[in-house]
């Protein structure tokens, strides 16, 4: 009687065996090992993009770093040569740079106040019994922060007034990373200056605020005859364009006075209100 195999119903000879579960068995190992082959190409591909990624984060991060230093390291030339250390910031085309000198003088600018307006309030404490600090509250923080957010209105104002007056009214050609460059100069000198004279100023407040008025005046020198000599326009249009760059940040200046001022009244308003009434239970 004929056989047939009981999984593929192929007709077998007396003592034959069917080879299709040997078969079967074979396209099952090559799949599995297909799928074993894929799954570790996946994972090395995964594991080669995070490394990639990692790479590439580190490589910005050491990037900003450089950067960083190249702001420090220029330190001298920043007095020697103002004018051609803004140009060569300029000739970069990275506008980091200039945020980066900006930002320092804001930082130092910041540290400087809150200890000024600490030492102030300290000897107004001491002079009206302690009364200052309990009707007024700790507000030192708070006034710093609002002329330091001033002077980044006059600097940023001051980058963007050079290239709007510059490209949009007179037809020239300047990008932010230029004008970036110049004012971040100006603020990095301004920052030393500050440091300078406030160090004065404890041994004497008159020299230390003459350091401060001729130090500042230099500095605004040194922007401006910086951005004649990189600006591409006639001599005439370059006087407008200061000038109408001047009324821009004053009006910047203004607003953003005016913002943080009735921000910060109102803070201190608040904590002189609460104060007085701790002050007038504790009494009562």
């Amino acid at each position: 009687m004929a056989k047939f195999c009981i999984y593929c119903g192929k007709p077998l000879e007396e003592g034959e065996v069917c080879s299709c579960q040997q078969a079967a068995a074979k396209d099952t190992a090559a799949e599995s090992a297909s799928e074993n082959s894929t799954t570790q190409a996946a994972g090395t591909e995964g594991t080669s993009n995070n490394t990639t990624g990692t790479a590439s984060n580190n490589a910005g991060s050491n990037a900003f770093v450089e950067k960083l230093k190249l702001v420090f390291t220029k330190f001298a030339d920043y007095f020697k040569s103002p004018t051609g250390t803004a140009k060569e910031f300029a000739a970069k085309n990275d506008s980091t740079y200039g945020i980066l000198m900006i930002c320092t003088n804001l930082i130092v600018l910041f540290l400087l106040l809150l200890l000024l307006i600490n030492k102030v309030s300290d000897a107004l404490d001491s002079t009206l019994g302690g009364r200052f600090r309990m009707l007024l509250g700790d507000s030192s923080f708070s006034i710093a922060l609002m002329f330091t957010v001033i002077f980044a209105a006059y600097y940023f104002a001051m980058a963007g007034m050079l290239v709007l007056t510059t490209t949009a009214m007179f037809k020239g050609s300047m990008k932010f990373s230029q004008a970036v460059s110049i004012v971040g100069v100006n603020a990095f000198i301004n920052a030393v200056i500050i440091i300078v004279a406030v160090i004065l100023m404890f041994v004497s407040p008159t020299l230390g605020l003459i350091v401060l008025y001729v130090g500042l005046l230099y500095s605004t020198l040194m922007e401006y005859v910086s951005y004649i000599e990189m600006a591409d326009i006639s001599s005439d249009k370059k006087a407008y364009a200061l000038l109408i760059s001047l009324i821009g940040v004053m009006l910047a200046v203004f607003l953003a006075s005016k913002i943080m001022g009735s921000m910060i009244a109102t803070s201190i308003s608040n904590n002189f209100k609460n104060n007085l009434e701790n002050s007038s239970n504790l009494f009562n």
